[in-house]
């Protein structure tokens, strides 16, 4: 469907909420009423809204979580659950549980994952839906917010090398990328399980693609690292060694938009440049002295190693093209 633009006064509600209204010809496509509930994803200078699933067929499952000799382990199960494309899934638990413990817990599972809501719990059970249906889900918008995620943990760690904001701070911005991270991570997961997107020469996503995709979060876990570590121990670096960052901030949304656009030729030029910075970067680790520096340039040609994964993915993926029909 082409995109619609139209312009929209922001308007006031109450002391300090601000509202917009919504289309009526999108409110009506989606089936949308009065207490219903959207998704609003925050994609920087730009907002996305999904509506809440209304499939019919709802894929639902019991799990028995007595089974789990560990308590703890019921988290966990909520995002596996969430990746494995299941819809409602009602969680059993064994007669000793703590149920307000393992309530909290599969909470903040929950809503650290794009749609998933507990939407009923006694003292047997627990039961989670994911509302959103998957199938409205643009991929290629999916894969630009994961580029557009990582490409902030690369923002926030120059900030945090210059030293030009306080150390709170920049801990409060790297703890909002992890759950970011977490998010689209899990829902790329999803949409590859419950999508089954396949290999095809017809401009579909492949697993490829999106397996891809979910690598870069570990780029983004990469700076987080290096966050973390140069922030706690005040931790100086020399701006040649920080100047480097420039390089990776520039790769990033190119080796993204690669993933959602497969190319031969810009796959092709992401490796060549990837190799050649890693072969500089490997030079300076050698004659590191300070442990600053050591530690971005071993931070950064982590990054590098896995977006030469990412881009060699999305070379195979552009390949689809070569196939005679």
């Amino acid at each position: 469907m082409e995109a619609m633009i139209e312009a929209r006064k922001i308007q006031k509600l109450g002391s300090s909420s601000l509202i917009v209204t919504l289309p009526r010809s999108w409110v009506k496509r989606n089936q949308i009423s009065q207490g219903d509930i959207v998704y609003i994803i925050d994609e920087g200078r730009s907002i996305r809204i999904i509506p809440s699933s209304t499939k019919a067929n709802i894929h639902n499952i019991t799990m028995d979580l007595s089974k789990l000799k560990d308590a703890r382990l019921a988290s966990m199960t909520v995002s596996c659950i969430y990746t494995l494309g299941y819809d409602e899934v009602e969680l059993l638990l064994s007669k000793d549980a703590d149920v307000l413990s393992t309530l909290s817990n599969i909470r903040s599972s929950a809503s650290r994952l794009l749609g998933l809501d507990i939407v009923d719990h006694n003292d047997t059970s627990i039961k989670v839906r994911v509302v959103i249906d998957q199938t409205r889900l643009d991929v290629r918008t999916t894969i630009k917010g994961m580029t557009n995620t990582v490409a902030l943990s690369v923002e926030v760690l120059e900030r945090a090398v210059k030293g030009v904001e306080p150390r709170p701070k920049i801990l409060e911005e790297a703890t909002y990328i992890r759950n970011e991270l977490f998010k689209n991570q899990h829902l790329i997961i999803r949409l590859m399980i419950s999508n089954g997107y396949m290999v095809s020469g017809n401009g579909e996503y492949t697993h490829g693609v999106l397996i891809g995709t979910s690598l870069l979060a570990i780029v983004g876990e990469s700076m987080l690292d290096a966050i973390y570590k140069i922030t706690k121990n005040n931790f100086t670096v020399s701006k040649s060694t920080a100047s480097l960052l420039w390089e990776l901030k520039r790769l990033v949304p190119i080796v993204g938009y690669t993933l959602s656009n497969p190319s031969i030729k810009r796959s092709k030029e992401s490796i060549y440049t990837i190799v050649k910075l890693r072969e500089e970067i490997g030079q300076r680790i050698s004659e590191a002295k300070e442990p600053g520096d050591l530690i971005l340039l071993t931070k950064i040609d982590d990054a590098l190693r896995v977006l030469q994964i990412i881009a060699y993915t999305s070379f195979c993926a552009a390949t689809s093209s070569l196939v005679v029909k």
